[in-house]
Order: structure tokens, then C-alpha cells, then sequence
């Protein structure tokens, strides 16, 4: 790890970003922490590198300028094993994750550390994302597909709300308390899956501690050009759908299940046949998502 000496005062958030082979995507994002518009001594950057063959550790390498940057590896493979490593090693009060496809917005830090002095109290926050592109997005990709916002207005997340894994704080003693991430959900390596985001917020919403969306606090969220095609758009529906009998501890109830999946299909095939979007495949994703989510949970509950 870079820097031996950690001892310093005044670092109240701990910025950890998992990476795992995208240093290109990572530079970016660092670039974006150490051009924030706060006071450098009241934040430390940990990057936690997944087992990556790649150059991340010289792309960090090229940020060692910054006072409070750190590096650390992890060989365990798995999204959930890198951001635990991130928490455990955090020196701020708060841990704030983002992802390495991401950059924060020059004012995060400082709205991040505003909304912090007007709730103290508050253990868990996250703040909306604006999807970009490094290629041209197609007509039918609907600008919302890639985005992601509650409103403008700062609140509590409701009861079937939740706030996005790509910028969302916590109170470190938080995450110590509850054990951070659920190390059988999330992504490991190139194996697409969800829910340890939803997991840990569903602890903490079952503990009836408030958590809170904070439209100031912006990210700017890459959408990659394999994530602007109809297919990956259904399949990462089909993993969510996959991914949520363990994430919300669903009872096994396969024939049930099959009968909410062949309704969502005919809700499907009514949706498509009144939609008015110009678009094929827009017509095609919002009339199929709800039925390719129950089809993947099905298919989970019938694996056994």
C-alpha cells in the first residue's frame, strides 16, 4: 500500500473505488477525485484492485501527487470482497463508493460533506447519476436507460426505493456493524450479477434507519456500447430477476412464480401491442422487462 503514514487528521470520507482491469476507465475516475473543489486533507482515495493482469497499478501510480491516495489488492475474486476490503482499510468517517466507470462531479466531495454537517444522523445517502458515452447512442436508447435520479428534491428513500451502488455513502461504524456486502451477491470477475448493493440497504432499511437521496451529489456513469444493444439490456434483466431470490430472501415457490411469469409475459404482449414509441426496441424493452426479471427468478427457483 502507498503511504505508510496514516495517522493524519481531518479525513472525514473515505472514496473506494473496485477495480478490476478497466485502467483506462480508472484514470478518468481518479482524475475526477483529485480535481475536487474541497479542501484535499478532508478526503483519501482507496483503490482496490480485483486480481486485475492489467496496468492499474501504474494508472494509480500516475496520481501519487494526491496526499491521501492509497492502493491496495485484492486476490479474492468478487465486487463484494474488493468493497469490503475498501471499508476495512478506511480511515474517514464516511465510505463513499463509485465505481471506476464513473467520475464525480467537481463539487461531489463538497456536497457530500454539506449534506453530512446538516444531517449527522443520517448513516446512508446516495446521489444521482447522468449516463455518458464514448460512442454515439442510438435513437431508440432512451437517455434514462443509462441514467438514474429520484427527483430534485432531497429526501428519504421511500419503502421500493433505493439509491444507486455507483455513489452511495456510509457511515463506516455502519458497514462494520452489519459486516458491509454479502460476499455470494455482486459481481465476480466477468460473471454478471446483482443485489449486494439491495442486500446491504435492505439491513439497513430492516434496522429502520432512514436512508436519504441527495440530488447534489451527481455522478457521471459511463454507458459502454455493449450496454447500448437490446440484448444486454434484457439480459441484465434477466440477471436482476435471477439475482433476487437471495437478494430479498423470496420463499421457493416455483409454480407460483411460473404463473407471475406467463402473466407478466400476456402484460408484456398487451403493453406492446398499445405502445406508441417510435422505436422497435424501445417498444420491445418496455414492454419485456417485467416478464424477462420474473423469467429469470423463475428459472433460479427451479434450479433447486
Amino acid at each position: 500500500m502507498h503511504h505508510d503514514m496514516r495517522d493524519y487528521v481531518g479525513v472525514i470520507i473515505s472514496v473506494v473505488i473496485c477495480t478490476r482491469n478497466r485502467c483506462a476507465l480508472l484514470e478518468d475516475a481518479l482524475r475526477s477525485l483529485v480535481q475536487q473543489t474541497c479542501e484535499r486533507d478532508r478526503y483519501e482515495i482507496i483503490v482496490v484492485d480485483n486480481a486485475s493482469s492489467d496496468s492499474t497499478k501504474e494508472i494509480f501510480e500516475k496520481f501519487l501527487s494526491f496526499p491521501n491516495l492509497f492502493y491496495i489488492r485484492e486476490e479474492k475474486l468478487g465486487l463484494s470482497y474488493a468493497r469490503n476490503r475498501g471499508y476495512r482499510i478506511a480511515k474517514g468517517e464516511y465510505v463513499a463508493y463509485m465505481d471506476d466507470d464513473a467520475r464525480a462531479e467537481s463539487g461531489w466531495i463538497r456536497n457530500i460533506l454539506a449534506f453530512i454537517s446538516r444531517h449527522p444522523d443520517i448513516v446512508a445517502f446516495g446521489g444521482p447519476y447522468r449516463g455518458y458515452s464514448l460512442v454515439q447512442i442510438p435513437k431508440w436508447f432512451k437517455r434514462s436507460y443509462g441514467s438514474w435520479t429520484l427527483g430534485d428534491q432531497e429526501r428519504p428513500v421511500q419503502r421500493h426505493e433505493w439509491i444507486s451502488g455507483t455513489n452511495m455513502i456510509f457511515k463506516r461504524s455502519l458497514l462494520e456493524r452489519l459486516g458491509g456486502f454479502d460476499i455470494k451477491l455482486g459481481m465476480s470477475g466477468n460473471r454478471l450479477s446483482y443485489g449486494e448493493e439491495t442486500g446491504l440497504l435492505l439491513k439497513i432499511k430492516a434496522n429502520n434507519d432512514p436512508i436519504f437521496y441527495v440530488p447534489d451529489v451527481i455522478m457521471d456513469h459511463l454507458i459502454p456500447e455493449y450496454k447500448l444493444k437490446l440484448k444486454w439490456q434484457l439480459k441484465s434483466n434477466y440477471i436482476r430477476g435471477f439475482s433476487s431470490l437471495e437478494t430479498f430472501g423470496f420463499k421457493k415457490q416455483p409454480v407460483r412464480q411460473c404463473f407471475m411469469t406467463l402473466y407478466a409475459c400476456l402484460k408484456g404482449f398487451i403493453r406492446f401491442f398499445f405502445c406508441r414509441k417510435p422505436y422497435l426496441k424501445t417498444r420491445i424493452l418496455e414492454s419485456f422487462s417485467e416478464f424477462v426479471w420474473h423469467l429469470g427468478l423463475t428459472v433460479r427457483m427451479c434450479r433447486g
